[in-house]
């Protein structure tokens, strides 16, 4: 991962958490549903994808993300605003 500024940062994901990548439209890449694909499949050379978590929601069964990039809402406001997806941030 990139941030903002050229400056590199990690990310720790616990075993079991569902991940994903979600690009600056809004459309998550489903990399669950995709696993035997090659990546050059899923992703296009040079886009931009923000880590997202990817939980279901006990009472309705529908997906909830969070975003994994910290200060989502001033790095990408229009993606906080997207219709598309419930992304929260922490």
């Amino acid at each position: 991962m990139t941030g903002s500024e050229g400056e590199k940062s990690f990310i720790i994901v616990k075993y079991g958490v569902t991940i994903d990548l979600v690009d600056l439209d809004g459309q998550v890449t489903n990399l669950s549903g995709r696993a035997k694909d090659y990546a050059h499949e899923l992703v296009n050379p040079r886009g931009i994808y923000i880590l997202i978590r990817v939980d279901r929601l006990p009472d309705n069964g529908q997906f909830h993300y969070t975003s994994l990039l910290n200060n989502l809402e001033e790095t990408n406001p229009e993606l906080m605003g997207a219709t598309l997806l419930n992304i929260v941030t922490f």
